[in-house]
């Protein structure tokens, strides 16, 4: 979990950990435009600044991150996929839109096939003169000015700025009002326990995957858990010698694995008990 990296480094006084959260890309005024400057400046002199560089390209690559992790959940046609953002400013404080991750994230899924429905409290006003008008004319693109209006009917919430406004939200009409319950933390600003136990399936950056009871994943709805790790969590891969095998000498009596699909089936689920863990991550 890189929220226990941080932790770790900022440990030491000389680096601190204010200035060390993941997330979604740097923007704004300053930043982007010195860091080119910079570079600017070495290349001048004849010096190529190698560790600049891979900054700028690593903060290109992060920027689309969490349109990689949406992807990687509901494939790379969002065509009929509602997507809701919660912060479109770089960063919180600020009406500020210039180069914020918001703008390339929106611009992916918009290219996807997606509709967009967007929420800041402050910035709405400049993100419409920074989000492609079409968009917003045509109603791909809709800038909401109530947080809970702009995650009706979504197949997924992406948080991109951490607003104090987003840290508390009444979490159950917000799940009431998701077409599915997929909530991707672009600066993990939540406990991924927290969001798992109130039906949600969390996606923050660099947090890995996580692990959830089974009965309660059954009680989320989840029919099917691909889980490439589940051999060795339920029986030694040296007992199983078929590709659907009854997992009955693991205790797990309702749980067949396709080990060649890397699949669990859920069958019934009455003998099972919270100590039956699966990793939930990829349901």
């Amino acid at each position: 979990d890189v929220e226990n990296v941080r932790l770790g480094i900022g440990s030491d006084p000389r680096i601190g950990s204010r200035f060390i959260h993941p997330g979604a890309g740097y923007g704004g005024s300053c930043f982007p435009k010195d860091v080119r400057a910079l570079v600017s400046m070495a290349e001048s002199t004849g010096y190529e600044p190698h560790v600049l560089h891979a900054v700028e390209t690593r903060n290109r690559h992060q920027k689309n991150r969490l349109y990689q992790k949406l992807c990687a959940e509901l494939g790379n046609d969002l065509n009929g996929k509602t997507i809701a953002v919660w912060g479109l400013a770089f960063k919180p404080g600020t009406d500020d839109m210039r180069e914020a991750p918001s703008i390339d994230l929106i611009e992916a899924l918009l290219e996807a096939g997606a509709k967009v429905r967007a929420y800041d409290p402050v910035a709405l006003h400049t993100a419409s003169r920074a989000l492609p008008h079409v968009a917003q004319e045509n109603g791909d693109l809709l800038l909401l000015d109530d947080q809970y209006s702009a995650v009706d009917g979504a197949d997924a919430l992406i948080l991109v700025t951490e607003w104090e406004h987003f840290r508390e939200p009444d979490f159950n009409p917000l799940r009431a009002r998701m077409r599915r319950a997929l909530f991707i933390d672009g600066r993990n600003q939540y406990h991924p326990e927290d969001l798992y136990h109130l039906g949600f399936h969390y996606i923050g950056v660099g947090r890995g995957q996580k692990h959830l009871p089974l009965a309660e994943a059954i009680a989320a709805g989840v029919q099917t858990i691909r889980v490439p790790s589940i051999m060795e969590k339920l029986v030694p891969t040296s007992q199983v010698e078929n590709p659907m095998t009854d997992l009955t000498a693991a205790g797990q009596r309702q749980l067949v694995f396709d080990a060649a699909k890397g699949e669990a089936s859920l069958s019934a689920y009455n003998a099972l008990n919270d100590s039956s863990v699966l990793h939930a991550g990829n349901a």
